[in-house]
């Protein structure tokens, strides 16, 4: 049973970094990127410690780490592809979306002056 729960933690390290990557590229920026990957990176180690903790007592077991890192590998081979995708057609959508707005808002600044 624990090793399911590790398996679906490797899964949701996959959907986080799908999101990460969805954010980095809407932002556009190197440093941005470097220090939302930071974050991503402690989130995920410090999740991992506490269902460690919450299955194993605390024990640090060498194949709850490859479950979670071949569920995480599987999930970049498999789903990722396809959010890959959704996210590059969403990142074009979302900043099509916000370059309208600050037309819109230019405009109500340049009559307001």
């Amino acid at each position: 049973m624990s090793a399911l729960a590790f398996f679906a933690l490797g899964a949701i390290f996959g959907a986080v970094y799908d999101l990460t990557q969805l954010f980095v590229k809407l932002v556009n920026s190197r440093a941005f990127g470097h220090i939302i990957e930071f974050f991503m990176t402690a989130f995920c180690g410090l999740l991992y410690v506490c269902v460690m903790i919450a299955y194993c007592s605390g024990e640090f077991r060498a194949v709850f780490l490859f479950v979670t890192l071949a569920a995480f590998w599987l999930y970049m081979i498999s789903l990722h592809r396809v959010f890959e995708r959704v996210n590059s057609a969403l990142v074009k959508m979302l900043k099509r979306f916000f370059h309208k707005i600050l037309i819109f808002f230019k405009k109500v600044l340049h009559f307001s002056n």
